[in-house]
C-alpha cells in the first residue's frame, strides 16, 4: 500500500472489462494507469483503417441483455457515445426477419473504451511479461525485463491463455486461468467500389463457414462506401487457424459471394485471425481477486463469457478492490459512468 491516501492500481489489458474497472476505480479516486500491447483500445471491440474509412474489425455491437448492463447502454446512448440500430436483417437461408435492436458505437466501437478511460494513463504498446507481489507494492515488469512501476493492485483483464503466465505468483489463480479453452476467428473486412445490390445489413442463421455478416457502413454515424465484415465460425476458425491469412479470404469472399451473387470490385480488403474469441467453460463466478496478494482477474471468461461477463466482471472486481483497499468504507455499488 503506498503512503498516500490515492492508490495507484494497474490494469494489464484495455477491452472492455479493463476499462470498465478502470472507468470505476478512477471514479473513486484512484490513480490508474492501463498497460496494453496493443496501439490504443478495445480488444475484442477493436477497429482499423481500411482505406479512408475504419471499420469494427471485432464485436459489431452490443445486443441488449440484462438490465444492468442495458442501463449502462443506454447511458452510452445519452452522451452520444452508442446509437441504437435496427439493421435489415436476413438469415443465411435468405429468410428476413425482424430487425433487432442493437448498440453500435457512432464511429468506431474502440471509442467506447477510449471514452472510459479518459481520466487514465494509458501506456499502449506495452507487453507487461511479470506481476510480483512484494511488501512494497506489486511489481511489473514487460517483454525486455525492465520495470514498468510499482502498484498498491494489480487488475489482469486479459484473455485467459494471455492470463496464465501473468499469474505466476498466484499459483491458485493460474490453475483456474489454464483450465479455460478460447477458440479462434477468423475475420475479412473489405470495402466494394460499388455498393453490394442488396438491402440487407446483418446476416446470421446457420452457415457452413460465417458466424454472421455485417454491412459496417450502414451502422449509424457512419460513411463512405459500402463496407462489410464476414465473421467466420468458430469450428471453421478452428480448422483453418494454421492457414494463410490469403488462403482463408479466399475461401471467405467464394462463400460470400456465393450467398450473395458476384462482388463488386474490391478497393481494400484486410483478413484478420483473432486467437481468443470464443470462450468455452468460462468461469461461472464474476472474478478472482486475491486479497493477500492484490492482485485480481476479470474478462469476458467470467460471469458465464460474452460481452456481458465482461462488463459484470471488470465493474465487479473493481468495486472489490476498493472494498479491500480502503478497508471497510462503504463503497457504492454503480459508478456514474460504470454501473
Amino acid at each position: 500500500m503506498s503512503n498516500g491516501e490515492t492508490l495507484r492500481v494497474a490494469v494489464i489489458g484495455a477491452g472492455l472489462s479493463g476499462t470498465v474497472a478502470a472507468r470505476y476505480l478512477c471514479d473513486h479516486g484512484c490513480e490508474v494507469t492501463l498497460f496494453d500491447k496493443s496501439r490504443g483500445t478495445g480488444g475484442r471491440l477493436a477497429s482499423c483503417r481500411l482505406g479512408d474509412n475504419s471499420v469494427d474489425l471485432g464485436l459489431p455491437f452490443f445486443e441488449s441483455a440484462g438490465v444492468r448492463f442495458n442501463r449502462w447502454l443506454e447511458r452510452q446512448v445519452e452522451a452520444g457515445i452508442l446509437s441504437h440500430w435496427y439493421p435489415s436483417h436476413q438469415l443465411f437461408n435468405g429468410d428476413l426477419i425482424e430487425s433487432p435492436r442493437v448498440y453500435a458505437a457512432t464511429a468506431r466501437m474502440s471509442a467506447l473504451t477510449r471514452s472510459l478511460i479518459s481520466d487514465c494513463h494509458l501506456i499502449s504498446k506495452k507487453r507487461i511479461s511479470l506481476v510480483w507481489p512484494s511488501r512494497e507494492g506489486i511489481s511489473l515488469r514487460d517483454e525486455d525485463n525492465r520495470l514498468s512501476g510499482e502498484f498498491d493492485a494489480v487488475l489482469i483483464a486479459t484473455p485467459a491463455p494471455q492470463a496464465v503466465p501473468l499469474l505466476d505468483g498466484v499459483g491458485r489463480f493460474r490453475s483456474r486461468a489454464a483450465a479455460v479453452e478460447v477458440q479462434p476467428a477468423w475475420v475479412t473486412a473489405l470495402t466494394l467500389m460499388e455498393p453490394l445490390n442488396s438491402p440487407v445489413e446483418l446476416i446470421s442463421g446457420e452457415h457452413e463457414v460465417f458466424h454472421r455478416l455485417v454491412r459496417d457502413s450502414a451502422k449509424p454515424g457512419r460513411q463512405g462506401a459500402d463496407r462489410w465484415v464476414l465473421e467466420a465460425r468458430a469450428d471453421w476458425s478452428r480448422q483453418h487457424r494454421r492457414d494463410s491469412p490469403d488462403y482463408v479470404q479466399h475461401r471467405m469472399l467464394t462463400a460470400f459471394e456465393d450467398l450473395l451473387g458476384p462482388l463488386p470490385e474490391i478497393s481494400d480488403i484486410r483478413t484478420h485471425r483473432w486467437l481468443y474469441s470464443h470462450t468455452q467453460g468460462s468461469e461461472t463466478q464474476l472474478c478472482l481477486w486475491g486479497e493477500d496478494v492484490c492482485i485480481g482477474v476479470c474478462g469476458d471468461w467470467f460471469a458465464g463469457g460474452g460481452v456481458e461477463g465482461a462488463f459484470e466482471s471488470g465493474l465487479a472486481l473493481a468495486e472489490k478492490v476498493m472494498q479491500s483497499l480502503t478497508a471497510g468504507r462503504p463503497v457504492e455499488v454503480e459508478a456514474e459512468q460504470t454501473g
